[in-house]
């Protein structure tokens, strides 16, 4: 199974799309890595990348 090439940081598609849906919904850059349980760090490179890729 090979992922898509933008998907370099090393996590799923569905943990992803739940960082992507919290933060569409307000939550802070913090709650959604305790939510989704990752790093900070890696919150905010998804988000990074999700706006460069709009």
């Amino acid at each position: 199974m090979s992922l898509p090439k933008k998907q370099h940081i090393g996590i799923d598609r569905w943990k992803m799309d739940q960082i992507l849906n919290l933060h569409r919904c307000g939550f802070s850059v913090e709650e959604i890595a305790d939510q989704v349980d990752v790093d900070v760090s890696v919150v905010r490179e998804v988000l990074k990348l999700s706006k460069n890729n709009h």
